[in-house]
């Protein structure tokens, strides 16, 4: 289910339609199946091949297929209208400095709850509401959210199966995360005459391996008179960091920068590796992380962790953290010096190995006792009947 701000009773059944049409036809396709529909929107309809096209560049291995048979082809588009823009906003590195680069469009933000925010966080959610009141009114936009349970109907498990050798982590994280988000906002775009919708892109080249939110796919995913655009792409996430800070030092922004997908309550726990590694990023660029959303930075912890092997680096991680230590300064960093010098001198690559070797030999283990259960499962219930 999903749950606007809005009105949404003019908006055409097959604008309304598009987040659960993409949550299915992304498992159609991946399981070479049919999908039936009453009715679809012509544009929407036109780019399924394209985008299919692009998850089989990501997955070249994986014989991709589906057919979509709608009974009726909807044409939603409105013709000639002001040119307005909108983009996906979590107050995170990648969508700040989307908003940052198109600020000239003053884009429409976009807010999902339901995600890194879950449903049952009343905190969390007033939070991101104040957070985005503040952005909006101190950049002179405006913002639209949407409630849904979409990250929760899907067993994960039970639709990647069949896939499991090909995808390297979730079905969430390597297939669905990225059309199906944009998806949500398809009613919003329809009714707000949004011309653009910009979605924060990671760097590209730190997709290895593949990830589910690609500009190969997202930048054929349009419906009626809306395109969808993967913006910033080409940067890494380090480039953005100092997009940030330039452009809150030219207009003397507040800009409080929320990554984190383990606190609760919508802030950052400035514990878990992506607000650690986004509190280092502002350190070596000689920022002071209290001034950017992370109350309580302990350099101490972040060396412990790593010490400790505290987490464990994919590829992507990896090429991350690699990036963070090629742009440390040969400059005094006071009371980081020491910090700094540990990133500095500390081999990712090694560790990476180390954890990411580990974590996929356990799972050669786990996957013939999840076999395991699932035949116990069905012994039991045929002894059952």
């Amino acid at each position: 289910w999903c749950e606007y701000d809005f009105n949404i009773e003019e908006i055409p059944k097959s604008i309304l339609n598009i987040p659960i049409f993409i949550l299915l036809w992304q498992i159609t396709i991946f399981h070479n199946d049919v999908l039936y529909l009453d009715e679809i929107d012509s544009t929407l309809f036109s780019q399924l091949e394209k985008i299919k096209k692009g998850y089989k560049s990501l997955y070249p291995k994986i014989d991709l297929g589906g057919e979509v048979i709608p009974d009726k082809i909807m044409n939603n588009q409105v013709g000639e209208k002001e040119f307005k823009t909108a983009t996906l906003f979590s107050g995170g590195v990648d969508s700040t400095a989307t908003y940052a680069f198109h600020e000239n469009e003053a884009p429409l933000l976009l807010a999902a709850i339901g995600a890194d925010i879950s449903l049952d966080d009343v905190v969390g959610e007033k939070q991101l509401l104040k957070d985005l009141d503040c952005f909006s009114k101190e950049n002179n936009t405006s913002y639209s959210i949407v409630k849904s349970n979409f990250s929760e109907i899907i067993n994960d498990w039970n639709v990647r199966k069949k896939f499991s050798k090909y995808l390297s982590d979730s079905w969430w994280r390597d297939v669905q995360h990225g059309l199906l988000l944009i998806s949500l906002f398809a009613p919003t775009c329809f009714k707000k005459n949004i011309s653009r919708l910009y979605i924060p892109g990671s760097h590209v080249f730190y997709n290895n391996p593949a990830l589910g939110s690609d500009p190969r796919i997202d930048n054929f995913l349009a419906w009626s008179d809306t395109k969808v655009w993967h913006s910033l792409f080409e940067m890494s996430r380090q480039e953005k960091i100092k997009y940030i800070i330039d452009w809150k030092r030219k207009y003397d922004l507040k800009v409080n920068l929320r990554v984190c997908w383990e606190g609760e309550g919508g802030v950052n726990d400035c514990k878990c590796e992506k607000c650690c590694r986004t509190i280092t990023s502002l350190i070596i660029e000689r920022e002071n992380p209290k001034d950017y959303g992370f109350n309580m930075v302990s350099t101490k912890y972040i060396i412990d962790q790593f010490t400790n092997r505290g987490w464990v680096f994919n590829t992507p991680k990896k090429d991350i953290w690699n990036d963070i230590k090629e742009n440390i300064k040969n400059e005094n960093y006071y009371d980081y010096d020491s910090y700094v010098s540990f990133i500095r001198d500390f081999d990712f690559d090694l560790y990476s190995k180390k954890t990411y070797g580990k974590k996929k030999r356990l799972e050669l283990v786990k996957k013939p006792l999840r076999r395991l259960k699932q035949h116990f499962y069905l012994f039991a219930k045929l002894i059952r009947k």
